[in-house]
């Protein structure tokens, strides 16, 4: 079996939610886009964080570790799962002394990337997988991601967030009990949409969202009483959860109030959900363009 012990993200001091209106230099929104984002989408504010990339990763990273302290005796296996590639150095062994200055000293770091943010649940969807084939040892999927760019803080359907996450996860015992995984890969749309003639485009969009009915009628939990999706493209969801029958079990709160915030979404939206609603099935899901499209069915434990 396979269960999420724990959940910890950006803490409320190195946190702040901006309004659109106020993204015009971090974001190079304008009044119009605003408008459009706010209408459209429904979309009212983001969070950012203050802290350097690292920083944000070590801050909510040593935040677990202190819940759950023996995790520094332990051995384990720690997953930085991200959207882009030219963001971290992989020459300097950062992502390993990251994992050492949390006290993990004993724990193996990889970094996971689909370049895409259904990174995050496909990362435990492999973790599950090592489960059912023997791994006995912990994990933790660490998420969280900075743009460089203005330009590269938004898109089309939604506005990036910044918000790190890290999700313990354990094959012996935990609060929500893992029922189900699945990831599922389109891979004849492997081209970058930039590089896409309109054809391919339409094309795409078309079996994107056919592909998320299809992937989701097979859902990896019966009847979840609640459904916790990425925090993109709202319309889009809307129209799924209709069509699925899910309209009334859809969490979109963070949507409005975050934003997309990489492979981060799911887990936050876990933890906020907790606080906000009673139950116990829910269905987590992501996509992203590649296509990928990741779930998980969980039950509390």
């Amino acid at each position: 079996m396979t269960y999420i012990v724990d959940i910890q993200c950006s803490k409320s001091d190195s946190t702040s939610f901006i309004p659109l209106d106020e993204l015009g230099l971090s974001h190079d929104i304008s009044e119009k886009e605003a408008k459009v984002y706010q209408r459209i989408y429904q979309l009212e504010q983001i969070a950012m964080n203050r802290l350097p990339h690292e920083a944000m990763l070590k801050e909510t990273l040593s935040a677990l570790v202190s819940q759950h302290p023996a995790l520094r005796q332990q051995t384990g296996y720690l997953f930085y799962t991200k959207t882009q590639t030219h963001n971290t150095c992989f020459d300097d062994h950062w992502l390993q002394k990251l994992t050492e200055a949390c006290g993990l000293r004993h724990w193996k770091s990889v970094t996971l990337s689909l370049n895409h943010c259904a990174s995050g649940l496909s990362a435990v969807h492999l973790i599950n997988r090592m489960y059912q084939n023997g791994e006995t040892a912990p994990a933790i999927v660490l998420s969280g991601e900075k743009s460089f760019a203005p330009d590269l803080n938004k898109m089309t359907v939604g506005v990036l967030g910044e918000m790190s996450a890290a999700c313990l996860l354990s094959p012996q015992d935990g609060q929500w009990e893992i029922s189900a995984s699945r990831v599922k890969h389109l891979s004849r749309f492997y081209k970058n949409p930039e590089n896409m003639s309109a054809a391919e485009k339409r094309a795409m969009m078309g079996d994107f969202y056919t592909g998320m009915l299809d992937f989701l009628r097979t859902e990896t939990l019966s009847e979840p009483e609640i459904i916790l999706p990425y925090n993109l493209n709202l319309p889009l969801l809307n129209r799924v959860s209709k069509e699925l029958g899910w309209a009334e079990k859809l969490y979109t709160t963070n949507i409005r109030q975050t934003g997309h915030t990489y492979c981060s979404d799911v887990f936050y939206n876990l933890l906020t959900a907790e606080t906000q609603h009673n139950f116990k099935r829910a269905l987590l899901f992501a996509a992203g363009m590649g296509v990928t499209y990741s779930s998980l069915g969980i039950v509390r434990h």
